[in-house]
């Protein structure tokens, strides 16, 4: 529920490596249980339950312990039944 900026992809914030909410792909995820935050190097990836694999590209260390990051959806497998 926001305007979008047109052509930008959504600047959220990250906290000591805690997301909380980001828009990705024009869908805003809300981190609880049902995302899990991994870090692999420098980068950070985002399992979800419906194994869409997500990374956050462009992490950078704004001060004060938090993070600015850019989310991409990656090409992921959904397994699904039937189908």
């Amino acid at each position: 529920m926001g305007e979008r900026a047109g052509g930008k992809e959504e600047i959220k914030q990250l906290e000591d490596c805690s997301i909380s909410k980001f828009n990705v792909d024009g869908e805003l995820i809300t981190i609880g249980n049902e995302i899990e935050v991994v870090k692999i190097g420098h980068a950070m990836y985002l399992k979800r339950m419906d194994n869409i694999q997500t990374m956050l590209i462009g992490g950078k260390s704004s001060g004060r312990g938090s993070w600015e990051a850019k989310a991409q959806v990656l090409q992921g497998k959904q397994k699904r039944s039937g189908n």
